[in-house]
């Protein structure tokens, strides 16, 4: 025998089912967790923020095959050559072999020409999946601060947030890269 439904029990159902999609975005937010799972060996801080971008801390070269292997196109490295640990030219090297494009833009503290190019490489799609990374992911979560409100058109708070569960730490480079967004850059 068939039901015959009333428009009292149609607003339950549809009560009941936006009451259990609000509950379960709820738990969706700018905030990501670090995804170490995923990554390749030896790789710390690791973020896999959406399906064209993963983030991280220091990354050997060794773990270059295996960001290939994950489907990555193109690495993006802030460390500088002084840096402990920092084997560019091994990267590069490895990188290269792997069939991964490289992106060098070393700074401990970012120029606007620093972000300008990084700006410009994130936003290529041919560069994309990219895997950007430092030392600790600290450098990294300042500079995806500025594209998420530069390319994105997030607010501040929200990209602040964002920054912050990548990596971004230091009250120095969280000063820094806001007065970037206050001037216009």
């Amino acid at each position: 025998m068939l039901k015959h439904f009333t428009s009292q029990d149609t607003m339950t159902v549809l009560g009941c089912l936006l009451t259990t999609l609000a509950i379960a975005l709820s738990g969706t937010s700018t905030t990501i967790q670090a995804q170490d799972s995923e990554a390749p060996d030896g790789i710390v801080n690791y973020t896999r923020v959406d399906a064209t971008v993963a983030c991280a801390g220091a990354t050997p070269k060794e773990a270059m095959a295996g960001l290939k292997g994950l489907g990555f196109v193109s690495v993006v490295n802030f460390r500088t050559a002084a840096e402990e640990g920092a084997d560019i030219e091994g990267s590069q090297a490895a990188a290269a072999a792997a069939g991964l494009k490289y992106f060098h833009i070393p700074f401990r503290r970012p120029t606007p020409e620093d972000v300008e190019t990084f700006l410009e490489v994130v936003a290529d799609t041919d560069n994309q999946p990219v895997y950007i990374h430092c030392a600790s992911a600290n450098r990294v979560g300042a500079m995806w601060y500025l594209k998420r409100i530069k390319q994105d058109g997030w607010d501040n708070a929200r990209a602040m947030t964002e920054a912050e569960s990548v990596g971004l730490r230091s009250e120095a480079l969280k000063e820094l890269v806001t007065g970037f967004i206050e001037q216009g850059l």
